[in-house]
């Protein structure tokens, strides 16, 4: 009976508060349970990234003992963390998917906030002699307008030669954006989520729109290893200058694109408005796809919108586990200019925020990394000040409730275990009960048969 108890009892604490399976729990699981809502949370400047803010929005669903998955959104050149969460509609989608929405903060670089990445700083504007957005060339102006220390390296890629007319005309102070290293903030921001948050390391994906989305787009090729999807919205890499992918490397991409863009052009080489070139979006989806030896052909999605978006995937990109994660290679059009894909008059959340819906939606489908290694080990629980209308009973019962209910549960299970175990035994010896008195009642009917016999031999 004993060993029954503690068989239910363990049961009950394992699975009773058990985390979703297949899922990478954080450091920050385990921390006292934060308030819904939206948190402004700074990170200090450390090992020559800089520092910084951003934004999560926690839903009303989150747990501190349940790792939840994570979307950052890098807003646009010139915008901000509040602003693309209300354009995103990315609040209200995390409540429905109970995920984790995070919006950081760019670098101000003079002409506003923006992301620093190559091309971004170097991507010449139209006209510029034998500089139109040639990769060699210009990366050898954007290493030498760029601090080294700071900037991402372009070393790693084919250089050659480029005279000083165009160097000069290629290298404008890292041109419209920062000279910062982006990628470590980046970093340093999931970290910083893993170490405060009940994060689950296999689900952590990133967006953004416009500039934001070309960061998306360079990003992916350099950050596979801590984010499991990305999504890039008008937001293709600057030409050339994207970031070449390796075959190893295990993620799936979406992007959403209009087709009368004039911003982020989506057709092969057009001109933008300011004068920069983008890659097509079409050669950036076939790049990712032959990377992860995909059929060379895309075919319609199941994501397509009638009326809406169309969308069009690859089939079969190979992948050697399950475990690794998901390749998926998806790309939507749709009618319209440089904006984030939204149906304005649309009552429904899911409809008038069909971009973001549709972009969830891939993620948690398609998305994951089983494999995933957290970035810190380190706890760093939100200060009480961050969840100012939780008191101690509330965070106590936050923090422990699961095991709570799971020792609960375990005592619960074991009283029924008893109960059935005793009762039906009781019920089993009933029917033994039930023969004795049936014997005495036979005993008593023969006494009365003699009885009878001798009432009538008196008589």
């Amino acid at each position: 009976m004993f060993a029954a108890y503690i068989f239910l009892l363990v049961t009950a604490l394992t699975f009773g508060g058990a985390v979703v399976a297949g899922s990478v729990a954080t450091a920050g699981c385990g921390c006292p349970q934060v308030k819904p809502g939206s948190h402004d949370i700074k990170i200090p400047a450390k090992d020559g990234v800089r520092g910084g803010s951003y934004v999560a929005y926690i839903p009303s669903g989150y747990s501190a003992n349940k790792p939840m998955p994570v979307i950052l959104c890098a807003h646009s050149f010139g915008s901000s963390p509040e602003i693309v969460a209300t354009y995103t509609g990315f609040r209200d989608i995390a409540e429905l998917y109970n995920v984790i929405a995070v919006f950081p903060e760019g670098v101000d670089s003079g002409p506003g906030e923006g992301w620093a990445f190559p091309g971004c700083n170097a991507n010449p504007p139209l006209g510029t002699k034998d500089c139109h957005g040639r990769r060699a060339a210009c990366d050898i102006a954007y290493e030498d307008g760029c601090n080294a220390q700071s900037c991402p390296s372009a070393s790693s890629r084919e250089q050659s030669q480029c005279d000083d007319q165009t160097k000069s005309l290629c290298t404008d102070n890292c041109n419209w954006c920062g000279c910062e290293n982006d990628e470590g903030f980046i970093r340093a921001i999931v970290a910083d989520l893993q170490a405060s948050l009940c994060i689950d390391a296999s689900r952590i994906y990133m967006s953004g729109f416009s500039m934001g989305g070309m960061f998306t787009s360079w990003l992916a090729a350099r950050t596979s290893d801590i984010f499991a999807g990305f999504a890039p919205v008008s937001g293709t890499n600057p030409r050339d200058f994207y970031e070449l992918i390796d075959s190893s490397q295990v993620f799936s991409m979406l992007w959403i694109h209009g087709t009368e863009d004039h911003v982020v052009p989506i057709d092969a080489f057009k001109q933008s408005n300011d004068g920069y070139y983008y890659e097509p979006l079409k050669n950036e989806a076939s790049r990712v796809a032959t990377a992860f030896g995909c059929e060379p052909s895309p075919f319609p999605s199941s994501l397509s919108i009638p009326d809406v978006t169309s969308c069009q995937e690859y089939h079969n990109c190979e992948l050697k586990s399950a475990k690794q994660g998901s390749r998926s290679v998806v790309f939507c059009q749709w009618q319209a200019g440089h904006e984030w894909p939204t149906h304005s008059d649309a009552a429904e959340v899911t409809k008038k925020f069909w971009g973001t819906n549709l972009m969830v939606k891939f993620f948690m489908k398609n998305a994951s990394k089983e494999e995933a290694k957290p970035l810190t080990s380190m706890k760093k629980c939100l200060a009480p000040e961050d969840s100012p209308n939780l008191n101690v009973k509330t965070t106590f019962w936050n923090q422990y409730k699961f095991y709570i209910l799971s020792v609960l549960g375990g005592v619960l299970l074991a009283a029924l275990f008893v109960f059935f175990l005793y009762g039906s035994g009781g019920a089993r010896r009933a029917p033994v009960q039930a023969s004795d008195n049936e014997t005495d009642d036979e005993e008593l009917l023969d006494l009365g048969s003699v009885a009878r016999d001798e009432d009538v031999s008196s008589s």
